[in-house]
């Protein structure tokens, strides 16, 4: 492979970690001759805002495609976008995360309180999606900001850390990243710092420093002799504050011992340090040392002590256990103690004065023990080298499994609940299997194989004329919308489909029928393992929707609705593993079809949490007033034209008609269907962009649930509760997703809502502010597509050697 190592270059420059990271992985991936690889860096200031955007800009519009590899490791180089992009993270910018100010604020300032030329700004980044296709808006936004008050823009600040903040969420959301990695398990603990949910490898590397043999401990006089029984504590570091080595000069006072500190490096607090040495002769600060005397520092040493704050991880740590020497350590010193086992590898005290000096005096009072902790720390990093470090980037340890998914309708971009769930699911998914959705669509001009990430794609098979013309006659018999029973029924009328599954299962480890329709199709192609996902119980819906046929005595209604169901059990029967929606979907397919409770497995309608802003009730009163809106009370329902959708619409207009001082709006192609004269206080939306939607979701009052048909789950009732929305359902409605009534959400009978919803515009305690939070974290915890699709990664067939539990 021809491997890209991509990096930001410090401006003003300067040799840290990272550099020495870069480099070892450059030479020893060329060294060993079976790939090539360079190191591409691309100036990077950070300064100010203007400098950060320009940075995270040259990344993500940098062209590397002639690369098979590209290896990120910090900010901004993961902006780039590659089809096979790994991170291997070592930090974010930590002042505008982990060590971002306690006493500053987060909370973007309002929008209404700012020039009209930052507004625009404030509400992507309150509550627009971080997705690439928006960084060309927001180039324009956040250039719009350079004749805004400089305040708004300090750093660190709470608008700066927004948008770093939106432009990580972008370069690292998954499936953009191929695989996650991390130098240490303390920098995959730190908020913020990884996608929720993804799975991230750790993978510790070794110094630049090639260790050398332990000597003898002792010291020297400045003639080189050797000076028996008198041990040096050496380190070397940076001389800045989070290496808190002021805290170890003065616990080092406190001891009586005749030692001496030893202290390489320079750096900004090397003047404080100097004065707080003062006055003791054993403590010596030794300034700028070569690669080579910091080795002998090393060897020379009787133990070494390395302190720093929530370090990310501690190469210093790794060189001196490589050389067999024990470090002292504090419990907070973060990555240092992945290795530092107190009492076994050196010690981990508390971070004062006094618990250091009893370490230290410790340490010193029996050089024998302390040896033998030496011992064991250059154990524990044994297998720590560059050629492993190498390897786990480049060669995963597991192969992929390999899912094809079947269905008959196209799935990007995602319009309705069914697209969505499929392509949200295994969007998630594919982080751990390499997916492929083959499809139909009535439109030629829609074939083709799209990419929708790493190991994630589409194959779209355009409809024949023959199988469209077989819709049209079967859809005006029936007077419904029956082109899944026509692809169940006639799986050759479109001979490219059945080429493109056949090609799409060659090597494959699963297929997954997604509905049952293409069932006949994939048996008759592939016998291996096979999931059947169950949106709903078809017979069921497709009752629904066939209803007016039925009602007026049509055979061919009969016989569909016959098939539909005989194709289903089949499909339930033979298929390994079933996927239901709620727990009520489950039983009534084991119910209806006789299958093994046990092999149905809940995977219930999620959302893209973080996709969908959280609006607090403060803030959706600031996004009423920017929208002219406030004064009114706005209840939002969502929808796409479907029976039970439009059900829903006609008992929102007996509602709005007894609540004529608040507005109802309908938003999606339900408002499409023939709904006849709504109430004056009824404003159909239609469809929308996702950036009007999102606005809705961040402005309106409440959100309406008022289902009282239909099967499945409703995935809208998700994405109310998670941008924040008090949200009024029936207790029909709220099936399969089951918010605690009263307290994450207000339940009701239809007839209920108008006192509902007074009582909410009224604002009791119960009725509203109190429910958000609690619906928007058990949504978070349990509807998230991340943890939907970890659930059901656990039950994925794997190829020999894999195992991720």
């Amino acid at each position: 492979m021809h491997i890209a190592i991509l990096a930001p270059s410090p401006v003003p420059y300067t040799i840290g970690g990272a550099e020495y990271l870069w480099w070892g992985l450059l030479e020893t991936i060329n060294a060993a001759g079976e790939h090539q690889a360079d190191l591409i860096k691309i100036p990077s200031p950070d300064r100010s805002l203007g400098e950060l955007i320009q940075s995270y800009r040259r990344f993500a519009e940098l062209d590397l495609d002639h690369f098979d590899l590209v290896i990120s490791t910090k900010y901004p180089a993961w902006m780039i976008s590659h089809p096979n992009h790994v991170v291997y993270l070592q930090h974010k910018l930590r002042g505008l995360y982990d060590t971002y100010p306690a006493h500053l604020p987060t909370a973007l300032p309002d929008a209404a309180d700012l020039p009209a030329a930052a507004r625009p700004l404030i509400e992507r980044l309150a509550n627009g999606p971080a997705r690439r296709e928006e960084l060309p808006a927001l180039w324009e936004e956040l250039a719009a900001l350079e004749a805004v008050d400089p305040a708004l823009t300090e750093i660190p600040g709470p608008l700066v850390r927004a948008v770093v903040h939106y432009l990580d969420r972008i370069g690292l959301q998954p499936p953009a990243i191929q695989r996650y990695l991390a130098i240490s398990e303390n920098v995959t603990r730190r908020k913020d710092y990884f996608p929720v949910g993804v799975p991230v490898e750790v993978v510790h590397h070794p110094s630049h420093r090639e260790p050398e043999p332990a000597m003898e401990v002792d010291s020297g006089d400045d003639n080189g002799n050797a000076v028996k029984d008198k041990p040096i504590l050496f380190t070397a570091s940076r001389l800045d504050s989070p290496k808190r080595l002021d805290l170890l000069i003065r616990a080092f006072r406190r001891i009586k011992a005749d030692a001496e500190l030893h202290i390489a490096g320079t750096g900004p607090v090397e003047a404080e340090l100097q004065r707080l040495a003062a006055g003791d002769p054993r403590i010596r600060l030794l300034g700028w040392q070569s690669d080579a005397a910091i080795a002998e520092g090393y060897r020379r040493a009787a133990f070494v002590p390395f302190i720093p704050y929530d370090e990310d991880y501690g190469l210093i740590t790794i060189e001196a256990m490589q050389v067999g020497r024990a470090v002292l350590t504090t419990t907070d010193a973060g990555g240092v103690n992945e290795f530092v086992v107190d009492g076994e590898t050196g010690r981990s005290v508390e971070p004062t004065e006094s618990a250091l000096a009893a370490a230290m005096q410790d340490l010193l009072a029996d050089p024998a023990a302390t040896a033998a902790m030496g011992d064991a720390a250059r154990a524990k990093v044994a297998d720590i080298g560059w050629p492993q470090t190498v390897d786990a980037l480049i060669n995963p340890s597991a192969q992929r499994p390999r899912l094809v998914v079947a269905t008959t309708f196209p799935v990007f971009p995602p319009m309705g609940g069914g697209p969505s769930r499929i392509y949200h699911l295994y969007r998630e998914l594919s982080r751990w299997a390499d997916i492929t959705l083959v499809t139909l669509t009535g439109e030629a001009s829609e074939a083709g194989t799209y990419p929708l990430g790493p190991g994630y794609r589409e194959v779209r098979v355009a409809k024949s004329r023959r199988q469209r013309l077989q819709e049209q006659v079967m859809g005006r018999r029936l007077k419904a919308s029956v082109d899944d029973i026509v692809a169940m029924d006639n799986p050759d009328a479109t001979p490219a489909l059945r080429e493109a599954l056949t090609a799409a299962c060659q090597n494959a480890d699963l297929v997954v029928a997604s509905h049952h329709y293409l069932y006949p199709l994939i048996r008759s192609v592939w016998r291996g393992p096979l999931w059947y996902e169950a949106h709903n119980l078809e017979a069921e819906m497709k009752a629904a929707v066939l209803a007016p046929a039925l009602e007026k005595g049509s055979a061919a209604a009969r016989r569909a609705l016959a098939r539909v169901e005989a194709v289903e059990r089949d499909c339930a029967r033979d298929a390994d593993c079933v996927l239901a929606v709620s727990a009520e979907e489950r039983e009534a397919l084991v119910d209806r079809y006789g299958i093994d409770r046990d092999k149905v497995l809940l995977a219930p309608n999620g959302t893209d949490t973080q996709a969908i802003a959280y609006t607090d009730p403060a803030q959706r009163r600031v996004n009423q007033q920017a929208y002219g809106v406030e004064g009114r009370f706005t209840a939002l329902f969502m929808g796409s034209w479907h029976g039970p959708n439009i059900d829903a619409v006609w008992h929102i207009a007996g509602i709005a008609a007894a609540c004529p001082g608040m507005d109802f709006l309908l938003m999606g192609n339900v408002c499409d269907a023939p709904l006849g004269e709504l109430p004056p206080n009824c404003y159909r939306l239609g469809r929308v962009s996702e950036a009007e939607k999102r606005r809705w979701l961040a402005t309106a009052d409440c959100a309406l649930n008022p289902m009282t048909s239909g099967a499945g789950s409703n995935l809208k009732l998700v994405e109310y509760a998670a941008a924040g929305l008090p949200v009024i359902t029936t207790p029909f409605g709220n099936r399969g997703v089951g918010l605690k009534a009263n307290i994450e959400c207000l339940e009701g009978e239809v007839r209920l809502f108008p006192d509902i919803l007074a009582r909410l515009r009224a604002g009791e305690p119960h009725a509203g502010t109190q429910l958000v939070e609690k619906a928007r974290r058990r949504v978070t915890d349990t509807y998230d597509w991340g943890v939907v699709a970890v659930v059901v990664r656990e039950h994925l067939p794997l190829p020999a050697g894999t195992d991720w539990r």
